[in-house]
């Protein structure tokens, strides 16, 4: 399943919704070479996230936008929109509590993994069965517009092995926020 989230751009929150539908695609492609069947969901809701986090016939699930290394920007709904509420988001919170199965497969995001708030968790950490399914660009930006292989190799897990410990999450946390050093507020400051 590719879930692409909040399509909306601004100057915080850079990026460009068809780069998005394109990567989508592509991921399709190169997905059904090995024989997959892939699903791409386009405006994606909170709601609608975790019905994909708790249906069982879903093995992975591919977020593409806006994020970071706990969150998911999901587009809001009307409720939503008339309420004036923040950005809906997604976040590692929701989805544990939203997780009924471990999934076998991965928990891919194709968002930026800078730390927003003080959470150690990545947002696909409670739903794997393999922490090192969780896939992102821990502490890093990422744009599908970057292409190539220098943004591919971003994507990484940032576990090491399938379980962890509340330490081995904090000095997750720790790398992570180290990798980001002074990235965040250069591009604040451009």
């Amino acid at each position: 399943m590719v879930c692409i989230g909040d399509e909306t751009v601004s100057v915080t929150a850079p990026g460009d919704p068809e780069h998005w539908h394109q990567e989508a695609f592509r991921i399709v492609r190169e997905r059904a070479a090995y024989g997959l069947i892939t699903v791409i969901a386009t405006k994606v809701t909170k709601a609608e996230m975790i019905e994909y986090v708790q249906d069982e016939t879903i093995s992975d699930i591919i977020c593409i936008g806006h994020g970071g290394f706990q969150v998911f920007s999901t587009y809001p709904t009307q409720d939503e929109l008339l309420a004036n509420d923040a950005a809906p988001c997604l976040n590692w919170k929701d989805v544990s509590e939203a997780t009924t199965h471990l999934k076998l497969g991965q928990f891919v995001q194709r968002t930026c993994g800078i730390i927003h708030e003080s959470s150690v968790a990545a947002l696909g950490t409670f739903a794997v069965s393999d922490k090192r399914n969780v896939i992102l660009p821990a502490g890093h930006y990422f744009l599908p517009e970057f292409e190539g292989d220098s943004a591919e190799g971003l994507l990484q897990s940032p576990y090491s092995q399938a379980v962890n410990t509340l330490e081995d999450f904090r000095n997750i946390a720790a790398k992570v926020r180290a990798a980001q050093g002074e990235r965040y507020t250069d591009l604040l400051m451009s």
